[in-house]
């Protein structure tokens, strides 16, 4: 729960160019690097670096985590050229003791000089640290946060040591003078940021701070969110000719008294040229995310900007891990990444708690690291909209971490990540909590008799403190594989040491073009990574120094853009990064093979500019702000974007679920059945030649029918039969003129988990259109089917001139995973008396055993006339329905898709690689989730009455190092399952604990068995013969659940496009839900392959929980609009 705010600032004036050509490295060489033998980084042993710096941690019963748990947060590092030797310098945190400077003499050595240059600290616990040239004279100064469970306010005040110059040795020496400033605040810090934010020349400060008692705030959320805070509150203080002053409240910066600020970041993420702020909250407060409105003001907008976001988040950082010229963030969580951990460290969610937090406004929180990746501000003028792809990047739990740092390894050009890790004692690990709770009642029965109080309390932390784990971890070291996802590299570079690492900054300590590391340890010696790239030859770079203008001598806030070969990057100058630290001073940018830099251009934070081409690269360069210019603000023309997602019109319409928790009867659920809709079908149903639509309500909700008017606006067709039948909760409807009189009758699908099985609630129903789009329910025209059904396809498969039907169910309600019937009804219809009959039992008995259906299409696969089948669903492979005229047949086993058992949502037919025959674009949960499924390593279910009460028990599994281990904790399970509490007295027993160990061997061969093994959006292709090949769809369309797919030529270049959309907002609460998608368009080639464009490319911006969509025709012949329906949502036209 700490903040390393990483600060590492280095001067360099020139480096010595190399050989281009010595240097100049392949693509290939790049790509070996991930898999292969020379390791990256290698660690420095201090009796070589004289760095021999320990963060020296002595806890007793006054001292202790236990008493004041952000003791374990550990210090931040410094790192910059503070004697303008052109050599990084190095400067530690010490919580409990003196502060370090370590000066920079070459080579790899350091002298510690915190005593003659007088930087040592002053009493209190000092937390980050922050380099900064507060009074321009060209020298950077030392600003220290501090902290601490002290009433006294001068052991918290921060200091500022200011740099007064060399002595003959060339040694820095300082003064003490954060009063002078208005800077020697008494607050809880953890962190200080040095920016402009309102672009006046100088440069302002922001600072977090945090709460000291945890166990009293979280207990009284509601209250104190009201409450405003002196002390642990975030504060911005404006620089007003040098003295710092206080304009949090009017600059519109929240305070309350729940916050714990741990990371703070700076930068433009919506692109408007004026710096934004990110601040990390632990425990419930949400993270902040001020928009600068460039008055003076700041928005809060992180529930607008963000879909969830972590729950206990410590360091963040800012960075463009795709290179698309837009900013994304990463923050920290602290879940583990090993089933053990999880298991004895994790305690479960409780949803109430979740839920209720989520209703007085501090967001979707969730424990695990969040990767935001930008998609620009298509939503809104100014606020970014983010999606959070952790889990797609691999880098969603990396243990109990505190720095994140982006910035790029290995020269490729590409920003990888590093991450510190470790907690000197895990004080959330269940079994101590649970021992913490038995002592603490014993001690204060003890204290009641006691005459000897001290004696007791203080062998009460004796025992807590013996008893506590503590729990070093492996510092992570992660290469950006350019396509989203990160790969860890430490086993292959033999970086697998534990340490307590908090703070970390990163920074050429040897001038040779690659950035080094180095990590603030508690108890142990610092770490410095020593980085090997230039030895390997791995790839060309340029430093860029910035002289900045006279109240901003360093550039901070500037924005250089580089072209280079085929790579384009963005950074940004800000030196408080990571967790309580502070980096470099001179930005650094790798390059891959490229031979020169074609363009390189800053924008200064005043928003002059300069433009260099044809640049050198293997160097360090210097930009002068006297050298730039003011630039042309003429307003760029936006590129004519292919769909328009904006407010076309109102749609008199909002999808309002019911209050029910599926999680109440299924503890185990993996997510709610209940909230499926709402239901949409498309067609024509007063023959004026425009499309109308019809909409269906959640339970107690009516549905609405909505008639196209000339002028595209759409008006609800009130009509008393759908308030008549609100009570059901509608999923999927389907128009189609059934009994042929020319219009367009209407099947509704009903479907959800409220009701017992075999309720008439789940009884479908079927409206005639009387007329101009007039409807009647007629009872007897489909048969009693009191199914939770999921879809309703129509069709003549039978090819006697009327529509036919299939019909999908989902589920038996309360016993999932069983899977509830699926039916064929054939038109029997005559004489106007429309009349369908179940045909499954003569036609396809399979039918009622199918699976968790979730979507079906008529499609002729075998190229006979007649229609075929395909079938997707849950715990299901593709099944390939074939009709042979008298009877259908699944050839599903001879297909070569048997063995693809996803949790299919979607599916469309075309004939994308133009040869003729339909091939298949099949949604399925997607690869952004929690749950994992490969082939080797399935993801599975077991469902059972595994306690012998009566009731029917889930138990999902998931493999680690060749043993299946369940996905859920002891506390949850043992909800579901009381057995599972005596059998495993310990969360330590149920860590190290099995499936079969738990369950017995016997019982899970007994029981009900699926397993999933691809959870990614898959193309199949139809290579004839009834023989389909899948390829996996890359990129951006697996970063959440396809619920839609809908095919066109968008583009209008002659070859079939793929609109995806979806998302699931239904998981369980310590499943962080599906939010990732704003649409996918997939632009087809003809071949069978696809490109995915990004939201801010394609302008398709589609926000929520899509679960049905369709193309609407309108009265402009050159004009579509797709409808999206959102659970629980607006619905949403977009046009193209």
């Amino acid at each position: 729960m700490n903040r390393y705010v990483i600060f590492l600032t280095i001067i360099i004036l020139f480096v010595k160019c190399k050989s281009v050509n010595e240097s100049n490295a392949s693509k290939d060489s790049f790509t070996e690097n991930k898999g292969n033998t020379s390791p990256l980084f290698t660690l420095l042993d201090a009796s070589k670096t004289k760095l021999n710096f320990i963060n020296l941690m002595n806890e007793s019963p006054t001292l202790n985590g236990i008493r004041y748990e952000y003791l374990y947060n550990g210090g931040g590092v410094a790192v910059g050229d503070l004697n303008k030797d052109d050599l990084p310098d190095i400067y530690f945190i010490s919580n409990l003791y003196s502060n370090k400077l370590f000066i920079n003499k070459g080579n790899l050595v350091f002298e510690e000089t915190t005593v003659l240059s007088k930087v040592k600290g002053k009493r209190g616990f000092p937390t980050g640290v922050s380099l900064v040239d507060i009074n321009s004279d060209g020298l950077l100064d030392i600003y220290i946060c501090k902290s601490g469970d002290y009433d006294d306010l001068d052991y918290r005040r921060n200091e500022l040591y200011i740099n007064q110059g060399n002595n003959d040795e060339g040694i820095p020496l300082f003064n003490e003078e954060a009063s002078k400033y208005n800077l020697d605040l008494p607050h809880y810090s953890t962190q200080a940021t040095f920016f402009d934010y309102d672009r006046d020349g100088d440069l302002d400060m922001f600072l977090i701070n945090h709460g000291i008692d945890p166990g009293y705030v979280e207990p009284n959320i509601p209250k104190l969110l009201k409450n405003k805070s002196i002390y642990s509150s975030d504060r911005l203080y404006r620089n007003d000719k040098g003295k710092f002053k206080d304009v949090s409240k009017e600059s519109g910066i929240i305070d309350n008294s729940i916050g714990f600020g741990l990371g703070i970041a700076i930068g433009d993420l919506n692109n408007d040229g004026w710096p934004d702020i990110l601040v990390g909250h632990d425990y419930s407060e949400k993270d902040h995310l001020y928009i600068n409105q460039s008055d003076g003001t700041f928005k809060e907008v992180i529930r607008k900007a963000t879909n969830h976001i972590s729950n206990f988040s410590m360091g963040n950082d800012i960075g463009d891990i795709n290179n698309d010229g837009l900013l994304d963030f990463i923050s920290l969580d602290m879940v583990s990444n090993n089933n053990y951990d999880l298991k004895t460290n994790m305690s479960g969610m409780n949803p109430k708690r979740f839920n209720d937090l989520v209703d007085i406004g501090l967001h979707h929180q969730y424990m695990f690291n969040a990767l935001q990746l930008n998609n620009g501000t298509s939503l809104s003028n100014d606020i970014p909209a983010f999606s959070e792809i952790a889990k797609f990047a691999g880098i969603s739990h990396t243990n109990w971490s505190w720095a994140p740092l982006l910035f790029d390894m290995d020269n490729d050009g590409w920003q990888d990540l590093f991450v510190s890790n470790g907690i000197v004692r895990s004080f959330r690990n269940n079994d101590f909590v649970s021992y913490k709770r038995k002592r603490v009642a014993e001690l204060y029965k003890a204290l009641e008799d006691s005459q000897n109080k001290n004696a007791l309390i203080k062998k009460y932390y004796e025992d807590l403190l013996e008893l506590m784990p503590k729990k070093k971890e492996v510092n992570l070291l992660y290469l950006n594989n350019r396509d989203y996802t990160f790969s860890s590299m430490n086993d292959n570079w033999k970086l697998t040491t534990p340490t307590y690492t908090t703070g970390a900054a990163y920074v050429d300590l040897d001038n040779d073009g690659d950035l080094d590391i180095i990590g603030n340890n508690i108890n142990d010696v610092a770490s410095v990574y020593i980085n090997n790239s230039n030895e390997l030859s791995l790839g060309n770079y340029i430093k860029i120094k910035l002289r900045g203008p006279k109240m901003n001598t360093f550039g901070i806030g500037s924005k250089v853009t580089i072209e280079a070969g085929d790579l384009n990057q963005t950074k940004e100058f800000y030196q408080t990064r990571g967790f309580q630290s502070s980096v470099s001073d001179i930005l650094h940018f790798g390059l891959g093979s490229a031979a020169s830099i074609q363009k390189l251009s800053i924008i200064w934070p005043d928003g002059k500019s300069q433009t260099l081409k044809g640049v050198n690269v293997n160097q360090q360069i210097t930009l002068n702000y006297g050298d730039a210019t003011n630039r042309d603000i003429q307003d760029e023309e936006n590129e004519k974007k292919l769909f328009n997602s904006t407010d076309i019109i109102d749609i008199p319409f909002r999808h309002v679920e019911n209050e029910f928790d599926d999680f109440e009867r299924e503890t185990l659920l993996p997510h709610k059945f209940s909230q499926n809709g709402p239901a949409l079908a498309i067609g024509d149903v007063n023959n004026d030649g425009l499309d109308d639509f019809y909409i269906g309500g959640a339970k107690n909700q009516a549905s609405v029918l909505l008639l196209q008017q000339e002028d595209g606006r759409f008006n609800p067709m009130l009509q008393p039969i759908w308030n008549i039948d609100k009570i059901h909760e509608d999923v999927a409807a389907d128009f189609f003129d059934a009994d042929g009189d020319g219009d367009l009758d209407l099947y509704v699908v009903s479907g959800g988990n409220e009701e017992e099985e075999q309720n008439t609630y789940y009884q479908d129903r079927f409206y005639m259109n009387t007329g101009k789009g007039i409807f009647m329910r007629v009872l007897q025209a489909i048969p009693e089917n009191n199914i939770s059904g999921s879809c309703v396809t129509a069709a003549d498969f039978d090819n006697d001139g009327d529509k036919d039907l299939f019909v999908g169910g989902k589920m038996i309600p309360g016993k999932y995973p069983l899977p509830a019937s699926s039916i064929l009804l054939k038109n029997e219809s005559l004489e106007g008396k429309i009349k369908f009959v179940d045909v499954t039992k003569d036609l396809a008995q399979f039918m009622f055993d199918l699976g968790m259906c979730s979507d079906a299409e008529w499609v002729d696969i075998d190229n006979d006339n007649d229609l075929d089948l395909l079938i997707v669903g849950e715990w299901m492979s593709p099944r390939v329905i074939i009709n042979e005229g008298d009877k259908f047949v699944d050839i599903t086993l001879k297909s070569g898709l048997e063995n693809q058992i996803g949790w299919w949502f979607s599916l469309a037919a075309a004939d994308f690689d133009k040869d003729g025959d339909s091939d298949f674009i099949l949604g399925n949960l997607g690869e952004n989730y929690k749950y994992k499924a490969t082939e080797q390593e399935p993801f599975e279910v077991y469902a059972k009455d595994f306690d012998d009460n009566g009731s029917f028990d889930i138990v999902f599994g998931y493999h680690e190092e060749g043993k299946v281990f369940p996905l859920r904790g002891r506390e949850c399970s043992s909800n579901q399952m009381p057995f599972i509490r005596e059998k495993f007295p310990t969360y330590h027993d149920f860590g190290l604990a099995d499936m079969p160990s738990i369950y017995g061997e016997e019982n899970l061969e007994n029981s009900l068995h699926y397993s999933a093994n691809t959870f990614a959006t898959t193309y199949v292709e139809n290579l004839g013969g009834l023989k389909f090949k899948v390829h996996k769809i890359k990129g951006i369309a697996q970063f959440s659940s396809v619920n839609s797919i809908l095919i066109d030529d968008y583009d209008k270049d002659g070859n079939l496009d793929a609109l995806l959309s979806g998302n699931l907002y239904q998981s369980e609460v310590e499943t962080p839900r599906n939010d990732a998608s704003f649409g996918v368009f997939l632009k087809g080639n003809g071949k069978g392959q696809f490109e995915s464009f990004p939201p801010h490319e394609s302008g398709l911006f589609v926000r929520g929980d899509v679960k049905n969509a369709a193309i609407i025709k309108t009265a402009d012949e050159l004009k579509r609009r797709i409808v999206f329906g959102k659970n629980n949502d607006e619905v949403q036209l977009v046009e193209y």
